[in-house]
């Protein structure tokens, strides 16, 4: 846990990031709520994934990139995700980290209107 109000209420932009970049992450801020939402929707039903094998099980589906911006969000900022170690990805074949939803993440899912 870092301190922040939400993960919800993340910053997208580091504070020494031009303005440009702030007004991006204003414009994608609720799409990227949106999509945590979706990963750890996935992640409660799928725990111990890897972001290869849990992006096709996102629903509406989410690619790879994606779901892997949005895993590093969840277990950095509140613990919504905990990674719990490694193995070999079935989807990609090599070594990945894998992820469980916490019960801090099952809250929020349940706060959010999501699953489980």
């Amino acid at each position: 846990m870092n301190g922040q109000s939400s993960l919800f209420d993340a910053p997208a932009a580091r504070h020494t990031d031009p303005p440009t970049s702030h007004a991006a992450a204003t414009k994608h801020a609720r799409k990227a709520v949106t999509n945590r939402l979706i990963v750890l929707s996935a992640l409660s039903i799928h725990p111990d994934s890897t972001c290869h094998e849990l992006a096709p099980r996102t629903e509406p589906r989410l690619d790879y990139h994606e779901t892997v911006r949005r895993m590093s969000e969840l277990w950095k900022y509140e613990g919504l995700a905990v990674r719990t170690g490694q193995r070999v990805c079935r989807v990609s074949g090599g070594m990945c980290g894998i992820y469980r939803i916490t019960s801090e993440g099952v809250a929020a899912l349940m706060e959010h209107g999501g699953s489980k």
